[in-house]
C-alpha cells in the first residue's frame, strides 16, 4: 500500500506528523519493526531524524522495539542522530534515554543485538552535553577574570 501510494505521487504525506504524538509515517514504520516501510518511506526522502514531542524519534522507536534490521537501515543514513533523548517518563524509558538506552532495557537477544549496532558507530557515548545558562555564565565571567588579571 505504501509502495503504490508513494507511486502514485503522494509524498506529501511523508513527513506528517500525528496531532496528538507528533508521530510520523517513519516512526510508526520503524517502531512496528517494518524494514521494508522503512526503506521505501526513506528512499522517497523521509526525515529520519525528525522526532515526536516526546522526543523520541524514529531510531529510537527502533532501537526501543529491538527491531535490529530497521536500526540497521537507519544507521546507514548520513547524518542520523545518535542520541534523540526522551523527553518524558514512560514504562522503562526515562526522560533523557537514548536509543542506546532503550536498547539496553530490552530484554531480549534482539535488544543486545540493537545494542551492539549504536555500539558499533558510537552510539553507546554519552550525548553531547548542551550548555546551560550556568556553565556559560561561569565561562563568561572565568573570561572577564582571565582579562583582568592579565592586564
Amino acid at each position: 500500500v505504501v509502495r503504490e501510494l508513494l507511486q502514485a505521487g503522494a509524498t506529501g504525506i511523508i513527513d506528517l506528523q500525528q496531532a496528538e504524538t507528533g508521530a510520523t509515517p517513519l516512526y510508526f514504520a520503524a517502531e512496528g519493526g517494518f524494514t521494508s516501510v522503512t526503506g521505501l518511506l526513506l528512499e522517497a526522502g523521509a526525515n529520519f531524524n525528525k522526532r515526536c514531542h516526546d522526543g523520541e524519534s524514529p531510531l529510537f522507536a527502533a532501537a526501543n522495539g529491538g527491531h535490529v534490521e530497521v536500526v540497521e537501515l537507519l544507521l546507514k543514513q548520513e547524518g542520523i542522530e545518535l542520541y534523540a533523548q526522551a523527553k518524558k517518563d514512560h514504562g522503562l524509558i526515562k526522560r533523557g534515554d537514548t536509543p542506546f538506552q532503550a536498547a539496553c532495557k530490552g530484554c531480549t537477544a534482539r535488544h543486545r543485538e540493537v545494542a551492539d549496532a549504536l555500539t558499533a558507530v558510537g552510539g553507546d557515548k554519552a550525548p553531547p552535553r548542551r550548555k546551560g545558562s550556568f556553565e556559560l555564565a561561569a565561562e563568561a565571567a572565568g573570561s572577564l577574570y582571565s582579562s583582568f588579571v592579565g592586564s
